[in-house]
């Protein structure tokens, strides 16, 4: 069963770092979704700072040291691509928060460029 935005509440979303290099402030952003279980989020348009501290403010860190989305550098994910084309003022308290264009959207380039984002967050 698909639940509609109406419905759903934020409760059911979740949010963590994956593959942390050093430690467990940074890593890959993957994201919960009970209708697609865990995934990932595409880099496309590049993934910048302001929407790195969006991710880090949500999992209670200050802000984003970095952000990196070519090449995934804290490895590819194996779910699928949640969210893509995100786009953050920067005010926002949650990452599906930010401009994008739903859940689940396919678009190829993410898979064909390897664009997993991560985050470095302090």
């Amino acid at each position: 069963m698909f639940l509609s935005e109406h419905s759903l509440a934020y409760s059911d979303l979740q949010i963590r770092l994956v593959n942390p290099k050093n430690n467990k402030t940074a890593g890959r952003v993957e994201i919960y979704h009970p209708s697609f279980g865990w995934g990932t989020v595409c880099g496309l348009p590049p993934w910048t700072i302001v929407e790195g501290g969006v991710v880090c403010r949500q999992l209670n860190f200050t802000g984003a040291n970095a952000t990196m989305w070519y090449k995934s550098p804290y490895g590819q994910g194996s779910g699928p691509t949640l969210l893509n084309n995100i786009k953050c003022t920067g005010n926002e308290s949650y990452i599906w928060d930010c401009s994008q264009p739903g859940w689940n959207v396919y678009d190829s380039l993410c898979d064909d460029l390897d664009l997993d984002v991560g985050v470095d967050c302090y």
